[in-house]
Order: structure tokens, then sequence, then C-alpha cells
């Protein structure tokens, strides 16, 4: 049957083929869905993605404790925040901080926490200890949650030293500036369909 429009003669659903059958679309047909909404097809379909860049050569002396507490949205300085509004409260959402980090010995851990919105508590934090004032680690914070809502929110990305007066950097080693803005970190969202 070759015909360029398929309709149903009754109501507004069309079905193709009966229970067990396989529709097939052959290779180099585009399958063009645009304007229309697409239902039904298994989880983990990426709904939306958003991400801020982060360029400053940033250092700082102010600490997030590196105890056994929650880090608090009033400790560390804070970096970079980014917005998303979820399409569905029961969506997961993948937040991904990436950020070359340092410090100015061994002896200091440098931490950085995500927070949202005004909670003060962090969702997520980590550490880590550089070997030397040469070393620049990558670190790589992420944490995965239930949206839980469709209003726009915020996440926020604090960073700090374990111990002062020592001095942590972000973008940059502890003994010199390098690369410039291509030198960058980035924070990422990425709402799944559950």
């Amino acid at each position: 049957v070759e015909t360029n429009l398929v309709q149903p003669s009754t109501g507004t659903t069309l079905t193709l083929g009966a229970s067990g059958d396989t529709v097939d679309i052959p290779s180099g047909a585009t399958l063009d869905v645009t304007g229309a909404t697409v239902t039904g097809l298994s989880a983990g379909k990426v709904l939306q993605y958003v991400f801020a860049e982060y360029s400053t050569k940033t250092s700082t002396a102010l600490v997030i404790n590196r105890d056994a507490s929650i880090p608090q949205n009033t400790e560390g300085v804070e970096l970079t925040t980014l917005s998303i509004t979820p399409t569905s409260a029961t969506s997961k959402l993948l937040v991904e901080w990436i950020s070359p980090m340092t410090g100015v010995s061994n002896s200091v851990s440098i931490c950085c926490a995500l927070f949202q919105d005004s909670t003060a508590d962090a969702l997520a934090a980590m550490m880590t200890y550089p070997s030397t004032t040469s070393t620049s680690y990558v670190m790589i914070l992420s944490h995965l949650m239930t949206a839980g809502t469709t209003s726009s929110t915020t996440f926020k990305i604090r960073f700090g030293t374990g111990y002062a007066p020592y001095t942590a950097y972000v973008n940059r080693r502890a003994l010199e500036e390098t690369f410039g803005a291509a030198g960058k970190s980035i924070l990422k969202i990425t709402e799944y369909e559950v």
C-alpha cells in the first residue's frame, strides 16, 4: 500500500499490526515526530540536558569542614549555579560536576559540595588530597535523584579547603595559572524519563 496519509475511520486511535507483530522501519527511512507527543517508550530516555561552564581561576581559604557532619550551604565559597525545570516530578536528575582542583600542599584536603535551592544540607560532597603543589586533580561529583517537582530548581556548587588557613584552587595550579580560559569546570544536569 502506498499512500501519503493513513488515519482512523472513527475515533483518534490508529493501530498498526496485531499483538506479537513487528512493524519494521527500513534502513534509511526517517521517523519524524516533530511536534508530536511520544509515549510508551522504554525508561531511560533523555528528556533534557543543561550545563554551565566555569572558567574563573579561583582560590579560597574558606573551609568546608571535613568532619562527620553534612556540609552546609554557608561553608566554602559558591562557584557556580545551574537551574533546570523538570518535565516530570517522577523523572530522574543526574547532576554532575567535573573540575580540576588542587591545594597548596599534601597536608590540605580540597572539598566540594552540591546544594539545591536554599536547602542547608549538601546533597553530595567529596574531597581529595593533592600529592604536591604541582598536582591538579579532576574531581567528579555525581548525584542521582528524583526530580520531585516541575518547577524551576537551582543546583549550586561550593568549594573550599579542609583546613584554614591553607588555600585551595580550582581551574589552576597552586603555583601558577594554567591554560587561560581553556582551563574550565563543568556543571551539568541530565533529566531521564523513568
